[in-house]
């Protein structure tokens, strides 16, 4: 069961990348391409990637949840999709002169 608590204690370090970006970005919102902007965005997605990916790891590990390959229909059509997603809302956070947008 070693491996299954890493899974586990392994989606709370992307759970507290997700927690630690969003206050860094809710103590100090400020307008623009910022540095601090720009590292509370990547924070986020690389923290979302990183639960999400060890909750599906202690589900297998587990055996909550099937080793066999999910086969989507048009899964990097969705990838895709989530990634331009993800890009645009970054440009829109970036452009918008409010910089408490997402704050409120």
């Amino acid at each position: 069961a070693l491996p299954q608590t890493i899974a586990a204690f392994h989606s709370l370090v992307g759970l507290a990348a997700m927690v630690t970006s969003i206050g860094s970005y809710w103590a100090n919102p400020t307008f623009g391409a910022s540095t601090g902007n720009v590292s509370a965005i990547l924070g986020d997605f690389i923290g979302g990637v990183t639960l999400s990916g060890s909750i599906i790891a202690f589900g297998k590990l587990n055996g909550n949840l099937s080793s066999k390959a999910l086969n989507l229909p048009a899964k990097n059509h969705l990838n895709l999709f989530c990634l331009l997603l993800f890009i645009g809302m970054m440009a829109y956070l970036f452009q918008t002169e409010d910089e408490h947008q997402g704050v409120r």
